[in-house]
């Protein structure tokens, strides 16, 4: 399969569906396309059950992607519909004082969230449970960014000691501290890694393979745009240090900076 050939072209459907659209995007590419599989939601009730609702799970039908593939365009927005109800659950509020704050709700699919780690960790292992990695890793910053967001809801915290904690103990999953430089690429494995537009700190999710025949090249699927480029790994994908030192990526229209979390899943 060629690069992110069946999510070439597909937009994400909304501001903050990124995510969603990078997840089905990397099982796609790594071959992982079953017939529809129900995805239990987050109990955002209760922090503490993980994702056990099934009232109204993510109904999530790769299959239909590449059997119906001159029907795609269309058919990837319905899928990714189902699976944006597991993956984004998260508001942020970045304008909350002193700190700001982080709400995870329960989404029927029409609310616009933010996609967060455990949402998508969730996904990919109910959908492809034969997995051989589905590893969520962070640098001390990409922690320190999360740690500064308090969490709502009742079980309370901080962001990222909660998205361990759905990740690890709830859905058994390895989260990783990383000391890299760059953010790797390995072949047969897909990066979802959170970005922030340059300058700012909107939030956003691409995806990124290494490049089939020139491992000094990774093939990047960016939701904004639809495009699937070839971006070099020498000096691009480095990961944020501190709030000063923000080194950035240009990829097609966009310009990004890494603040230091993705999840790398593996055939």
């Amino acid at each position: 399969m060629a690069d992110f050939d069946l999510y070439a072209g597909i937009v994400q459907h909304s501001p903050k569906s990124c995510g969603a659209y990078c997840v089905n995007a990397a099982l796609a590419q790594l071959g992982f396309l079953p017939k529809a599989t129900d995805v239990n939601t987050l109990n955002a009730a209760d922090l503490t059950k993980g994702y056990d609702v099934t009232t109204d799970p993510g109904r999530i039908n790769l299959w239909r992607l590449s059997h119906l593939i001159y029907h795609r365009l269309q058919i990837a927005e319905v899928v990714t519909k189902q699976t944006y109800k597991v993956s984004g659950n998260l508001e942020l509020d970045l304008t909350a004082s002193p700190n700001p704050t982080a709400l995870y709700k329960e989404n029927d699919g029409t609310l616009d969230l933010e996609n967060s780690p455990s949402g998508m960790v969730a996904v990919a292992k109910t959908i492809a449970p034969g997995l051989a990695k589905n590893i969520t890793y962070y640098t001390a910053f990409g922690k320190a960014l999360f740690n500064n967001f308090k969490v709502l809801n009742a079980a309370g915290g901080y962001l990222f000691n909660r998205e361990e904690d759905l990740i690890q103990n709830k859905l058994g999953q390895t989260v990783t501290q990383s000391t890299v430089t760059s953010i790797p690429f390995q072949t047969n494995q897909v990066n979802l890694i959170l970005v922030q537009y340059a300058g700012t700190n909107t939030m956003h999710w691409v995806a990124g393979t290494r490049h089939l025949t020139d491992t000094d090249k990774a093939m990047i699927y960016d939701p904004a745009t639809g495009d699937v480029l070839e971006i070099a790994t020498t000096g691009n994908f480095k990961p944020q240090t501190s709030s000063s030192a923000k080194p950035a990526t240009k990829i097609g229209p966009n310009t990004y900076e890494f603040p230091g979390i993705w999840i790398r899943l593996g055939a």
